[in-house]
């Protein structure tokens, strides 16, 4: 079986609890946060950022002040045009992702998953 990087690990590496994820599922699993960005001028900005985990690709970046559910689901949309979707996402808890988010995505045949439903191993996710 195929292996492929996981969090900066080698391939093949031998070592105890790594998680071994098969190199044909890597380019169907995506995750996507948002963060908050602090200004010069001390207002707060909200980033949104989707990766491709297979080569940590970044596939969509923007920036807005007051972020909305309608419009994360319309930024998943931009990012992921025709057949493009993945066929996972991994996101966190934050409230923003309403049930608008989880319609677009369930509507895109994407399953979105939570970081506690996954079953990579203590190694794969970074610690905090």
């Amino acid at each position: 079986m195929k292996r492929c990087q996981v969090y900066g690990q080698t391939m093949g590496s031998a070592k105890p609890g790594m998680a071994h994820v098969p190199a044909q599922s890597c380019p169907d699993i995506a995750a996507m946060n948002l963060f908050v960005v602090p200004t010069i001028g001390f207002d707060l900005l909200y980033a949104f950022v989707i990766v491709r985990l297979d080569r940590r690709d970044l596939v969509w970046i923007n920036v807005k002040a007051n972020p909305t559910a309608e419009w994360i689901a319309r930024q998943i949309t931009e990012a992921f045009p025709w057949d493009e979707a993945p066929q996972h996402l991994i996101r966190d808890r934050d409230r923003i992702y309403g049930t608008i988010v989880t319609r677009r995505l369930r509507a895109m045949g994407i399953r979105d998953k939570l970081p506690h439903q996954l079953r990579l191993g203590r190694m794969a996710l970074p610690n905090g």
